[in-house]
């Protein structure tokens, strides 16, 4: 089986984009006004409705012209502080010990990657960030693993076997911007659902869990 699982508001409380750009005001190397323009852009994921390279540019203003091992030492210092992971998220996926696990989030891969490290999954797809010698340049790459983009960013992983292992896979996610996804597997989970995707699920019987931080 394949086991697929969104992280922010699914395996963690709160979402890591959000807490990241807060955790940049707080050491300043972002001004306050990020804080206004970051509650902007969470509203429009909520409202389904955010342009994803608009949010981009402005989220990676974090860390351009920054050295990886800056980043790194900060993203470390930023975990430790600030990533929860939810208890039951990480019961459940110890509970897929033999399985196939990735995490598959349209937040930045130099934080999804070493999150997923609390839930030692070591496959990841993230919205890639583009470092040229080491240095963080501002700009991302690639398909946004974002609403559809997860499906094709999916595809492009695991190129042959996509069909035979989307026959048998499952995909936990919180997000109506998942949907793509959620419709593309054989199992639809929903973990803390935004209430337009708990509609949904309603109408199609799909599975429903509430995890509390």
């Amino acid at each position: 089986m394949l086991v697929l699982f969104d992280l922010d508001d699914t395996l963690i409380d709160g979402d890591c984009a959000k807490l990241w750009i807060n955790f940049c005001v707080e050491k300043k190397i972002l001004a306050k006004l990020a804080l206004e323009k970051n509650e902007a852009f969470k509203e429009q994921y909520k409202n389904n409705s955010l342009d994803m390279s608009e949010f981009m540019h402005f989220f990676l203003e974090s860390v351009k012209n920054k050295h990886k091992d800056e980043v790194d030492k900060l993203v470390a210092e930023f975990i430790k502080k600030h990533i929860r992971p939810f208890k039951e998220a990480l019961e459940l996926v110890k509970s897929y010990k033999d399985e196939r696990k990735i995490i598959i989030s349209a937040s930045a891969d130099f934080l999804v990657k070493e999150i997923a490290k609390i839930f030692d999954i070591k496959e990841v797809l993230a919205i890639e960030c583009e470092a040229l010698q080491g240095v963080f340049s501002g700009k991302s790459k690639g398909i946004y693993s974002f609403k559809e983009g997860k499906v094709l960013r999916l595809k492009q992983y695991l190129g042959k076997d996509y069909e035979s292992l989307i026959k048998k896979s499952i995909f936990y996610s919180d997000s109506i911007n998942d949907l793509p996804l959620l419709e593309a597997v054989k199992k639809a989970v929903i973990c803390n659902g935004d209430e337009r995707l708990l509609q949904i699920a309603g109408k199609r019987g799909y599975e429903i869990l509430n995890f509390k931080a």
